[in-house]
């Protein structure tokens, strides 16, 4: 009898500390993933928008062809009923979209290719699997945790910036498209549409709508806030032996500027040209604003750099032809003592503002900028990365 009273009160013990065990496990602080994923091309951040964001599904991860062809990868699609193509850098693979193949120009055919057709509001997207286009067109894929949450970083072979130096030198860009994306602060970007869920085939698994999840650092603004002024540096000029040790200067700055480029002398030191994009914008510097000379000058930017630019400034502005972008300047600075005027021009107002600055392309520049930045410095500007389709052309 009294063993059987010593069974029953351990098992009640060995009970009620399970309970205890459970009730410390819920009330213990739980650290949940962030779901959010986002896209970096080379050195630069892609808008939040599903254009160019990643998609985790059952299949692997998926991501819609805009990101190919809108950014610096710089690829080329043709799509009909049955097939969609993807080509560039003498490549060409084909996407069989009522079967989950793909196969290549030299008759390589790869299975369980997937390629999903997604409505959207202005038309289709087209989501394909990340791992076998990055292998196929040789592009580095990685995937890294932020504090804003799962990155997804695709190069093109001739950028050597780390995932470490990327987050180190140009994790501005993502705080600014995170917070223009929740709503977060104030930003000069219009509101991005919201990310919808795709809905796709049967057996797939989409991924969940992002939370919003406000970085660690995001100090409530005093009311009224005072917005600083948005700086874009611009420099005009062709490539010369000077170049290099600017491009030095704008690295350890973490300086992101726009370079306008003549056509003709685009072909003159092609690796400098190459290294040049890999981390900045590139436009074209026109005498006359004609279309057959920016169709001249992209060819030898597809031919020698990989990309293609929609961005042209010219002393004669004649209007833009259809499909490309003019940008002017607030005001052009030639010399050191110039840099003075840049000054009430990036004072702080009530009012959001742009300052586009014109520097010129040779050995002076270096010490221009290093008075531009402390013009900048002093009255609290920022230097605003440059992303086509969000210009503040003059």
């Amino acid at each position: 009898m009294l063993f059987r009273n010593h069974n029953k009160k351990s098992r009640m013990m060995r009970n009620l500390a399970a309970v205890l065990a459970g009730l410390c496990l819920l009330m213990a602080p739980h650290v949940r993933a962030n779901p959010f994923t986002f896209t970096v091309v080379n050195d630069q951040v892609p808008e939040f928008h599903m254009r160019y964001r990643p998609w985790d599904s059952d299949k692997g991860m998926l991501l819609p062809h805009t990101l190919f062809t809108d950014t610096a990868l710089n690829l080329r699609i043709q799509i009909n009923d049955k097939n969609l193509t993807v080509y560039g850098y003498g490549k060409t693979i084909t996407f069989q979209l009522d079967r989950s193949e793909a196969f290549t120009g030299d008759n390589v055919v790869y299975k369980n290719a997937f390629c999903y057709r997604v409505p959207v509001e202005n038309g289709e997207l087209y989501y394909m699997s990340a791992d076998l286009l990055c292998e196929f067109f040789q592009f580095p894929i990685t995937e890294s945790d932020t504090e804003w949450g799962r990155m997804v970083r695709i190069r093109t072979p001739d950028n050597k910036m780390e995932d470490e130096q990327f987050l180190r030198f140009r994790s501005y860009m993502i705080v600014e498209r995170y917070n223009a994306y929740f709503g977060i602060l104030p930003s000069p970007s219009p509101n991005p549409t919201p990310y919808p869920t795709p809905s796709v085939s049967p057996g797939t698994t989409p991924s969940p709508v992002p939370t919003a999840i406000p970085p660690p650092s995001s100090p409530q603004p005093p009311q009224p806030m005072l917005e600083p002024v948005s700086v874009y540096v611009t420099i005009d000029g062709e490539i010369q032996s000077a170049t290099p040790a600017l491009l030095d200067f704008l690295e350890e700055k973490s300086i992101p500027v726009l370079f306008f480029l003549p056509p003709d002398s685009l072909t003159d030191d092609p690796d400098t040209l190459r290294r040049l994009v890999s981390r900045h914008q590139a436009g074209l510097l026109l005498a006359e604003p004609e279309l057959s000379a920016i169709q001249e000058g992209n060819q030898i930017l597809r031919e020698t750099a990989f990309i293609k630019t929609w961005l042209i400034r010219s002393d004669k502005r004649a209007g833009a032809p259809d499909g490309y972008r003019y940008w002017g300047y607030t005001v052009r600075i030639s010399n050191r003592a110039g840099a003075a005027a840049l000054d009430p021009l990036t004072q702080k107002n009530l009012e959001p503002s742009a300052v586009v600055i014109s520097l010129p392309h040779n050995e002076n520049t270096v010490a221009i900028l290093r008075e531009v930045l402390a013009v900048i410095a002093a009255n609290e500007a920022v230097i605003r990365p440059v992303h086509p389709g969000e210009l503040p052309a003059k």
